[in-house]
């Protein structure tokens, strides 16, 4: 799946220090500024990873990001390698306080997008953090219904590797909001997008069931993620079952992942766990 990077909320500024390959990333909304520092090596590995955030001049908060990596070398890279924006102020819950998000890249071949969200705690006079890793596909930031409340869309990366190997997995769409100091999942406020999804899903099944060493058990479970989000279970439900005729679910041979009715069972136990439906 495509990855995606977090939008610009602010005005942003990026600075190269003194030193060879560090840099500073600025920007601001309202009283609030955040800055991200971090260094680039020779070897294509960043260090020093650093945010500091300002109100009305102040600092509020100072360490390291993510909070847990009090190593200077612990491996994560900036979200926009230098090359976009890694770092938004502005205001996710319409609380007139601005956030600050942070995206990190974990590296690797197929992960990890992980956004590091800050806000104000008017108790301490400090900043908490809420993380979360989207996984291989990334987010974008953007406000989806106008109510100047952006939302983070993303991909279920659940469903990365769960009915066959990575190169031919699929995600459903997953969409968060940022609310009570949390995130909270609002995909279903959002069917078009859903079934843009399951749509895009559905092509891509098509296409690639032509190919008879083409796993298709990851698109098809993506898809039927979407449609059940969307209450069109026994739609999805027509389309497993011809696939299961075809054979399409035993395909290929020796992957160790679950094959034909066992992958429709585990598929569907899936689903319910992670409240696509029930």
């Amino acid at each position: 799946m495509r990855r995606l990077v977090p939008l610009v909320a602010a005005a942003f500024v990026l600075a190269l220090a003194p030193a060879a390959g560090a840099t500073t990333e600025t920007t601001s909304s309202g009283a609030v500024t955040a800055k991200f520092s971090y260094t680039k090596r020779s070897d294509l590995r960043y260090t020093g990873l650093h945010l500091t955030i300002l109100r009305s001049g102040a600092t509020a908060f100072d360490g390291p990001t993510p909070p847990s990596c009090t190593d200077p070398d612990c491996g994560f890279w900036p979200g926009g390698l230098g090359n976009t924006p890694s770092v938004v102020v502005g205001d996710l819950d319409g609380d007139g306080e601005p956030e600050v998000v942070v995206a990190l890249y974990s590296g690797g071949a197929h992960c990890c997008t992980i956004a590091e969200i800050y806000s104000y705690a008017a108790a301490t006079g400090t900043y908490s953090n809420v993380e979360m890793n989207f996984g291989s596909g990334g987010y974008k930031l953007k406000d989806l219904n106008g109510d100047r409340k952006p939302e983070f869309t993303g991909t279920d990366f659940r469903f990365d590797e769960a009915f066959t190997a990575h190169a031919a997995s699929t995600q459903p769409v997953q969409i968060f909001a940022f609310r009570g100091g949390r995130l909270v999942d609002v995909t279903r406020s959002f069917p078009s997008l859903v079934r843009k999804d399951a749509a895009y899903q559905l092509k891509l099944y098509k296409k690639e069931r032509r190919h008879s060493d083409f796993d298709v058990r990851g698109i098809l479970a993506s898809y039927v993620a979407d449609e059940y989000l969307l209450r069109r279970s026994k739609t999805a439900n027509k389309v497993l079952s011809k696939a299961l005729h075809r054979g399409e679910l035993n395909r290929p041979k020796g992957t160790g992942f679950s094959a034909g009715r066992s992958y429709v069972k585990r598929l569907k136990k899936l689903l319910k766990k992670y409240g696509y439906s029930g």
